[in-house]
């Protein structure tokens, strides 16, 4: 039996910077030097800070503004994923959809318009990360407005196909709309985290609900075969991500699938995975660009996924993202039956049910704040974590201000409580 080590961590964002203070600074220290880069003149109701401290050398300072947005991007928890449930109901002789969305899911972002302080005394760098929340959620909603317009051509466009009987057309139409409407979701959550809830009268939520319900529908509507074996899905998606061109030149990387909305995988997520990258790799021409891809330019590119059972079918989901910006480049989906899987490979992580205990008495508020900040991280990263008997777990801790660290944990196979890596962190 293998033993599960799962951390839920906070979304990491990809910020670039709009713009930069002298890296020279005040010749007096502000606020925020002493005080892990809290500072009145930056209230958390208007702004995000991050903070960050290092000893000078050649690329100090850049080093500093590194760890700063780092810092300020640990304090958004971006739950983005609408797990759209339709619930068709007959009232007073009349049909209505009632939708309802449970948001989870984490994802890899980027944000606009951070700016910074510095301040050097003797060999110390001191670095603030300043974030403006209006502006920088106004952006995203923009972004997310521009999304839904691409959506709902890209619909309109798969209804003709409908219409006109082309039904192959239609669904290969129908499963290209979700990359317009992920991009449509991320921007609508990052907006909302970043000015603590939506805003007044803004009802695009219930249109991505309703879009994404749509396009659901259609796809189940539409005669078609779900994949006889994992290789059968892994082909699949990999021929829908070719037509974003994902794959062509760069590097690829595949991430284990994860188990619903959860930051875990199995033996079954990181079997999906090798499959996908292996179905890509087949996907590309002899000249080691995709085929059908309209694509110029060489990504480096990160592919992650998710997974869950509907009856006797399993529903897999795929996100290609641009690893240098997060831009999302494209997305799949693909229905896989149950019978298609090895009967000794197995679906469910180890230890779901503690797991997920566990996980929600850990889990993290919208956005939160304090003077002190801790980083923690594994020799295996901080995504989709399973490590199984056996296997070396190594922790790393960086705090933003020298404090004492401890941590806790349980070994759920064993029942076995775990207390260990005491004491004096520093950055």
């Amino acid at each position: 039996m293998s033993a599960l080590s799962a951390l839920s961590v906070l979304a990491l964002l990809l910020i670039s910077c709009a713009s930069t203070s002298t890296d020279t600074g005040p010749r007096v220290a502000p606020d925020w030097v002493g005080r892990g880069g809290s500072s009145e003149r930056f209230p958390s109701a208007r702004f995000l800070t991050g903070f960050a401290q290092t000893r000078d050398d050649p690329q100090a300072v850049e080093s500093a503004k590194q760890q700063a947005v780092g810092s300020l991007a640990q304090q958004i928890s971006l739950h983005i994923e609408a797990d759209v449930t339709d619930v068709v109901r007959d009232s007073s002789g009349k049909t209505r959809n009632d939708f309802t969305s449970r948001v989870r899911v984490r994802s890899d972002l980027r944000l606009d318009g951070v700016r910074f302080e510095t301040y050097q005394k003797r060999n110390d760098v001191y670095v603030l990360a300043v974030l403006e929340r209006l502006p920088a959620a106004l952006a995203r909603r923009r972004e997310r407005d521009r999304a839904l317009v691409m959506t709902r051509t890209c619909l309109e466009g798969a209804e003709r196909h409908e219409r006109k009987g082309q039904a192959q057309n239609a669904l290969i139409a129908y499963r290209g709309c979700r990359t317009a409407l992920d991009n449509a979701l991320e921007h609508d959550a990052v907006a909302a985290a970043l000015q603590r809830g939506r805003a007044p009268n803004d009802r695009s939520g219930d249109q991505i609900v309703r879009y994404s319900a749509q396009i659901r529908d259609r796809i189940r509507a539409i005669p078609h075969e779900d994949a006889r074996s994992i290789r059968n899905a892994a082909e699949a998606l990999a021929e829908q991500l070719s037509r974003s061109g994902v794959g062509r030149g760069g590097v690829l990387q595949v991430a284990p699938f994860r188990y619903r909305s959860w930051d875990i995988s199995s033996p079954f997520g990181r079997e999906l995975a090798l499959a996908l990258e292996s179905a890509i790799a087949r996907e590309r021409s002899p000249r080691g660009e995709l085929a059908g891809s309209n694509s110029t330019a060489a990504q480096d590119v990160v592919i992650r996924g998710r997974y869950r059972e509907e009856g006797e079918r399993f529903e897999l989901r795929a996100f290609a993202k641009e690893a240098g910006t997060g831009r999302l480049l494209g997305s799949a989906e693909i229905g896989l039956v149950a019978s298609g899987i090895p009967e000794a490979l197995e679906t469910r992580p180890p230890n779901f049910e503690s797991f997920v205990r566990d996980a929600d008495k850990l889990a993290g508020g919208e956005i939160v704040s304090g003077d002190l900040r801790i980083e923690l991280r594994t020799n295996k990263g901080i995504d989709g974590l399973v490590f199984d008997q056996g296997e070396d777990l190594r922790l790393y801790v960086r705090v933003n201000t020298p404090a004492w660290v401890r941590t806790s944990s349980r070994l759920l196979a064993l029942g076995v409580n775990i207390s260990s890596l005491g004491g004096d962190a520093r950055d």
